[in-house]
């Protein structure tokens, strides 16, 4: 009942925020459904300890994708349901993600956004390291971001997760403007004391300093909040103090750097009180015919181990532009985890540490198909659990309909 809870709230939330937008008269609206069969052989794909973990599987993914907008707002759908039957094995899944978002220019300075989002998943390592192809579609919406912890295994527990998120931005002056965004998510283990909601708000001030070049300063702060569990719930917050660059018509360059406080619920004798500094950096141009991003950073982030963990990241993706027959994209993450508390053994402290790299290479075949190619490799590096490295490769066919 909770996770039904959490979901309705999660669209109820959203389709409000689309109802607070102008109508949209005179607007144009798309609609794509993409339909994929593939094969999968993974070497251990569901993050299992022991010497028997190989596997092939197949599968088939149906991917809807609808927008409407006209000259102030912008509404979108988009989703995708999987589904995976491993052969020789009685071992399946059905994954599924989905994002409502909707913005709105309400007048010439002030414009509002609302997003909601849900994933579904018993291999959250997979979907972790291919990303979250929902979350960056329109760069005036901040949709609820979920993090894998990668020090749990993947095969007898599903991890769901909803959320939501809503903000406004307004410009105080051809130089100046002011942001302010909140959002909730939920999410769940597959357990009890694994369940938790985070809760937070931030808000950002930029001053333009050049042509090219703004000051950005943020202040932020949030909760964790367990289920069933007498420690772990943590509350923390942070400032930021950074600066962006416009390098080009189609590049840009932030970094930034501040603190973050936490206080986390821990037993008797130990110290749950943190200082964190936290620092982030992004890249973005068009390059080869495609666009490069390149991010890194130390951030404060609830987990499944509990409390605010200390998050450092780094990611490097590329994928040409949509010209000719052929497309290729590629991505490397790396993530590290370094907890405040142990959901085992709450006197030690506890982290995670995970690498991945993937591609993907597809050939139009028609207008409307596409043969593709897509090989992935992902390694916990301190696993106490002595799981081994899972290589992977999808080889499939895509079909397209719609507009």
């Amino acid at each position: 009942m909770k996770q039904t809870n959490g979901i309705s709230t999660a669209v109820l939330a959203t389709a409000m925020a689309a109802a607070a937008a102008p109508t949209m008269a005179n607007a144009q609206d798309s609609s794509t459904v993409d339909i994929s069969a593939s094969t999968t052989y993974a070497s251990n794909a569901f993050s299992e300890a022991g010497d028997d973990t190989d596997g092939v599987a197949a599968s088939i993914e149906v991917a809807p994708a609808f927008q409407w907008s006209d000259q102030r707002s912008t509404l979108s759908l988009r989703g995708a349901v999987r589904y995976d039957q491993w052969i020789g094995d009685d071992e399946s899944d059905l994954s599924g993600s989905a994002q409502l978002a909707a913005n709105s220019r309400l007048d010439e300075n002030t414009s509002i956004y609302g997003a909601a989002s849900f994933r579904s998943s018993r291999r959250t390592l997979r979907d972790f390291l291919l990303g979250d192809g929902l979350a960056l579609e329109d760069p005036e919406v901040v949709p609820p971001t979920f993090e894998v912890d990668p020090t749990f295994g993947d095969r007898f527990s599903r991890r769901t997760s909803a959320g939501i998120s809503g903000g406004i931005s307004q410009a105080l002056s051809p130089t100046q403007s002011l942001s302010l965004g909140m959002d909730s998510t939920y999410n769940w283990a597959g357990g009890e004391l694994e369940d938790y909601r985070t809760h937070g708000a931030n808000m950002s001030y930029s001053q333009q300093l050049g042509p090219r070049s703004r000051l950005v300063v943020s202040v932020g702060g949030g909760l964790s909040d367990y289920d069933e569990r007498e420690f772990g719930d943590s509350v923390y917050g942070n400032g930021f103090l950074g600066v962006e660059f416009d390098l080009s018509e189609t590049g840009s360059f932030s970094i930034n750097g501040g603190v973050g406080i936490s206080d986390t619920d821990v037993p008797d004798g130990i110290d749950g009180s943190r200082t964190t500094f936290l620092a982030n950096a992004q890249l973005c141009e068009r390059v080869l015919n495609g666009r490069l991003c390149a991010s890194g950073g130390r951030s404060l982030e609830p987990t499944l181990l509990g409390g605010a963990s200390t998050v450092t990241n780094a990611s490097f993706g590329w994928v040409t532009a949509p010209e000719g027959r052929d497309t290729f994209s590629f991505n490397a993450r790396y993530s590290k985890v370094d907890s405040e508390i142990d959901l085992i053994d709450p006197t030690t402290l506890r982290g995670s540490e995970f690498v991945g790299l993937s591609a993907r290479y597809s050939r139009e075949v028609s207008s409307n198909l596409d043969l593709y190619l897509a090989p992935s490799f992902s390694k916990i590096l301190d696993d106490t659990l002595d799981r081994e490295a899972n290589y992977q490769v999808e080889a499939g066919l895509r079909l397209r309909l719609g507009r």
